[in-house]
């Protein structure tokens, strides 16, 4: 009996998150065998899991899945990158291919309500909102946000923004690139930031005062 072959992607190679691709990879390769096992004495065929790299890059991504589409999968599985899991989306929607999209949680990926592509996990916007009303409910006052500008988290940084500020906490965003250097000029200037209003505090208040705004506040290290 013929085999359903399914495409299945997600990174085992730098830039992307390796490990989150072995587990990626170790978890659909059980649900194969759970799913192999209870249709087999049904006379149902088995699946043929074939697993590509991503490497957590978007044209890695939509390449793997074109080869896989070519190879003959009916339908396209995985990924834990959100820029990676959108790109494929889009391909897999303009292909008519279903894709499950296993972890990636950024909106875009099911915005078009598209019939060919669904998710498990919770999207960004519910995610990061819990994020936020954690924050608050730990009695953070202040929040800094160290973000790499780019589709993923910018978005989920939109999010933290907005549910602070109905939350009534401040929140300050520093973008930076992904060089070392830039890494290290945003840890600079965090530091910098809060020095400053520790400082400004102290004068208007005393030190009793900037000692407690202190303890309420958060630089928190999103990248």
């Amino acid at each position: 009996m013929d085999a359903v072959r399914v495409g299945a992607l997600g990174p085992l190679s730098p830039p992307g998150v390796v490990w989150g691709g072995r587990e990626l990879e170790d978890g659909l390769r059980l649900g194969v065998e759970q799913v192999d096992a209870e249709s087999a004495g049904r006379g149902g065929r088995p699946i043929e899991l074939a697993f590509r790299d991503s490497g957590g890059i978007p044209e890695a991504g939509v390449a793997a899945a074109t080869e896989l589409i070519r190879e003959g999968a009916v339908a396209l599985v995985g990924e834990y990158h959100s820029v990676v899991a959108e790109a494929v989306a889009r391909h897999a929607d303009s292909t008519a291919v279903p894709f499950l999209c296993a972890s990636a949680t950024l909106d875009a990926i099911t915005a078009r309500r598209s019939p060919w592509v669904f998710r498990l996990a919770p999207p960004q916007s519910y995610g990061w909102a819990v994020y936020a009303d954690f924050l608050r409910g730990r009695g953070f006052q202040e929040v800094v946000a160290i973000v790499r500008p780019d589709l993923y988290w910018s978005s989920g940084a939109a999010v933290l923004e907005h549910r602070l500020a109905q939350l009534g906490v401040g929140f300050i965003r520093l973008e930076f690139g992904g060089s070392l250097p830039e890494r290290s000029a945003a840890v600079l200037s965090t530091r910098s930031l809060l020095l400053s209003v520790c400082t400004a505090c102290q004068r208007l208040n005393g030190s009793e005062s900037c000692a407690a705004r202190k303890r309420n506040s958060s630089a928190e290290m999103l990248a």
